[in-house]
């Protein structure tokens, strides 16, 4: 079994060192004890992005309701609220974060055991994730950033006046138009709150998924060697501790297992509750008379919603494969010639994972790639209403 083996000998540091730094850019750092200074910093990313939220729902609640942009705002706060939900939980749920990454590392398998039963292709999918989240969040920052600059370029180009533009539209207490030090200070506001936003939500989702694709390769490690053990070649005795070990190690990841669930459920329920909301107004946003580069921008942000969604799906998904094969492994291993006592032992570890482990939400519905067509169900149902409202007018 994956005993405590020095960092440096293990592949684990490979799993957390991305999210880990992303983190770091925020203020947090997953230590029992921070600095004041880091949680000053902290504090400070929290309640500017909170004040942006509350300025972007102020703007829509004074905008007037023919104003083209009201619907881009929807989508902004939601994706706004959607960052400060998933930084709220894991400074809520900081403790047992600490927990579940120091209890993964203590049982993580050596580099030689991990080549032995060729369980490399966790960390190589995780990698590719990793580089695809945090590649696509910086394309996000600066396609946002310049493309607010150029337009505001372009308007003094064919109008012979700056455009002022904003990368968030918020409602502004101090008019900017013409103040060029007024302007900066509300698009800077904007403009780094929005890359704190993607960050966090990167960060909260590669934590996720580097603590699934954990579990799902010790799930494939102990599948493994319950099927390399042969009652008749093993005598009873060797037998029995060998399957009592399996039995604890299937016990820590049942209970890991949850704990992770448990660490991750406020994020995960954040993110599937307003994807909905979010694909639906993105859609509806290409009722009117948009132009080419919005419907651009649109499908750019459809899919970085789609890819928070699947991610989630996908997690919940392979740790129910993962841990379904585990049990059908029970059964598939050569039992037949063990003792009666070995059956007896076998038969407890049966009753104990008759069921696979899932993420959830609250012990209220499972997530699995159903979810996904549930959310998307939802999304689609909610256009439709939005659309024959908007028709009918």
């Amino acid at each position: 079994m994956p005993g405590d083996q020095p960092t440096s000998s293990t592949n684990f540091n490979s799993f957390v060192k991305g999210p880990k730094n992303m983190f770091k850019l925020l203020g947090i750092k997953l230590q029992k004890q921070d600095k004041l200074i880091s949680t000053m910093y902290t504090f400070f990313v929290v309640i500017s992005a909170t004040i942006v939220a509350i300025l972007q729902l102020c703007q829509i609640l004074t905008s007037d309701t023919s104003d083209p942009h009201r619907v881009q705002n929807v989508v902004f706060i939601t994706y706004f609220t959607v960052g400060l939900g998933k930084i709220l939980n894991i400074l809520y749920r900081r403790s047992i974060l600490i927990e579940c990454l120091s209890e993964l590392e203590g049982i993580y398998p050596d580099k030689e055991m991990e080549r032995k039963y060729s369980l490399q292709h966790y960390l190589k999918r995780y990698k590719r994730a990793e580089y695809f989240f945090w590649n696509f969040a910086m394309f996000l920052i600066l396609l946002y950033n310049l493309e607010t600059i150029v337009r505001s370029f372009l308007q003094l180009y064919f109008k012979g006046r700056y455009g002022y533009f904003l990368l968030v539209r918020i409602y502004t207490p101090f008019p900017y138009d013409g103040k060029l030090l007024v302007y900066l200070c509300y698009f800077t506001l904007g403009s780094i709150t929005g890359a704190w936003i993607a960050v966090i939500i990167a960060a909260a989702d590669l934590y996720l998924l580097g603590c699934v694709l954990q579990l799902c390769l010790h799930f494939e490690l102990l599948t493994k060697q319950l099927m390399e053990l042969d009652t008749r070649i093993v005598n009873d005795t060797e037998a029995i501790k060998k399957l009592n070990a399996i039995a604890k190690y299937q016990s820590e990841l049942i209970r890991l297992s949850r704990k992770v669930n448990r660490t991750f459920s406020g994020s995960m329920i954040v993110s599937l509750t307003a994807a909905s909301f979010i694909i639906c107004f993105l859609l509806f946003q290409l009722l009117g008379n948009v132009q080419l580069v919005d419907i651009a921008m649109v499908l750019i942000l459809l899919l970085n919603e789609s890819k928070q969604v699947l991610l989630i799906c996908y997690c919940g998904d392979k740790l129910l494969k993962s841990s379904q094969r585990f049990n059908e492994s029970l059964y598939m291993h050569n039992w037949v010639d063990g003792s009666v006592r070995y059956q007896r032992h076998l038969l407890f570890m049966l009753l104990y994972a008759r069921n696979p482990i899932m993420l959830n939400l609250l012990d209220i519905t499972d997530i699995t790639l159903v979810t996904l067509k549930e959310v998307y169900g939802t999304a689609y149902r909610f256009f439709t209403v939005l659309k024959t409202a908007w028709t009918e007018r």
